[in-house]
């Protein structure tokens, strides 16, 4: 029996499930004319930004930064609430600044690594990344870390982290080990394992941080997030397959929709899922001779109706197989898509995760995917124009 599973250590773990924690200030040295210390200010823009109101907690922050401009914690919150509204060139300036103030404090070092990535800045995001994201050196107890070398004939265990969009992000970097003669085991979520084991590799089940396995089967282990600095990222055609026999993949019009991601396990204010409203305005657009096929997991919706997906990933990929065209916010599924080469356009907010690189409508490691990016906070805009689109499809 292993220990206990975490895919990050502690500080990072921390910042993934509240991004905007509060960094200790050992000395106050800054006060307003109004009698007010700069870090009252900057919790005020915090206190705002977490309400939703950015443009206050803007101006506030900034004004915490004129009486302080060393200040971490008001420069990382800058960052934060630029990028919120799709700002992120200026929000990249605050991020380096504030990591070359203090780069041995995680949360900062974390959020500059995402920037990076986020902007292809690929040598400077990787090895970031990796340390706050993709870093389990108690492994080494047991099995040496796999770092990039050749290893055909070789047993490696990956062991995953992050979310499912994560994990079928970096499974291309996996299939890319089978196909060089590597035996391949990768320790994740039971509903993903039998996907997994569809694409020709292992999978032990990963019960909420606990599962068996013996280290003396394998000769190297390697964290799933830690791939893309050994190995990059990179198209090298479909990674991911169903199992339906081809005759019941015949496309029949079908495009599937997914309005839902998963912020009930999130901190971030500024939503990925499409409010009825914003829903109902895609749903109206298609024209007449398709079908929408619900693709919210387990989930029925009032105007699609009940759910297509209602077993694991396997599942969901077999689904997903009969397709013309995937409509999705950003969630598993936009992956799932990406990974299978099914035709899927992606509904991103102003604070769009790193691994949809910027400036690109078309995503660059899923050619299959066409990216509607909100200009600004929200979802409005790019809704518009996912409708738009679908008129004339």
């Amino acid at each position: 029996m292993i220990p206990t599973l975490h895919p990050y250590a502690d500080l990072a773990r921390r910042y993934h499930e509240n991004p905007r924690i509060e960094l200790e200030v050992n000395e106050v040295s800054a006060v307003n004319a109004d009698g007010k210390f700069w870090w009252e200010i900057n919790n005020q823009a915090q206190a705002a930004f977490r309400q939703g109101n950015s443009y206050e907690a803007l101006i506030l922050a900034k004004k915490a930064l004129a009486m302080k401009p060393d200040a971490i914690a008001t420069l990382h919150n800058v960052s934060i609430i630029l990028e919120s509204m799709g700002r992120f060139k200026q929000a990249f300036g605050y991020a380096k600044k504030a990591y070359e103030l203090e780069p041995d404090y995680d949360p900062v070092s974390a959020h500059y690594a995402e920037a990076c990535l986020r902007m292809e800045r690929w040598q400077e995001g990787w090895p970031l990344y990796v340390k706050n994201r993709g870093s389990m050196d108690w492994v080494r107890n047991w099995l040496p870390e796999w770092e990039g070398q050749d290893v055909c004939g070789k047993k490696i265990v990956a062991i995953e982290g992050g979310g499912y969009g994560d994990d079928l992000y970096f499974l291309r970097n996996l299939v890319l080990l089978r196909d060089q003669g590597v035996e391949v085991t990768l320790i994740c979520q039971p509903s993903f394992c039998s996907l997994v084991e569809a694409q020709g590799m292992r999978a032990i089940a990963n019960w909420d941080g606990n599962c068996d396995v013996d280290w003396r089967d394998y000769d190297y282990y390697t964290p799933l997030l830690s791939l893309g600095q050994k190995q990059g990222i990179a198209w090298n055609g479909p990674y991911v397959k169903g199992t339906l026999p081809w005759w019941k993949k015949l496309r029949r019009n079908r495009v599937g929709f997914c309005s839902r991601a998963g912020e009930a396990k999130s901190y971030d204010r500024k939503y990925r899922s499409l409010h009825n409203e914003q829903a109902g305005e895609i749903l109206r657009a298609l024209p007449k001779k398709y079908k929408w096929v619900n693709m919210i997991h387990q989930m029925h919706h009032d105007m699609l109706g009940e759910s297509a997906v209602n077993g694991d990933w396997l599942d969901t990929a077999n689904v997903m197989s009969t397709l013309d065209l995937m409509v999705t916010v950003d969630t598993g599924v936009a992956h799932l898509a990406g990974a299978m080469n099914v035709p899927c356009w992606v509904i991103l907010p102003g604070a769009a995760a790193w691994q949809y690189p910027l400036w690109h409508e078309i995503h660059p490691f899923y050619p299959s995917m066409r990216i509607f990016r909100n200009e600004s906070e929200g979802l409005d805009d790019a809704v518009q124009q996912v409708a738009e689109a679908l008129e004339i499809l």
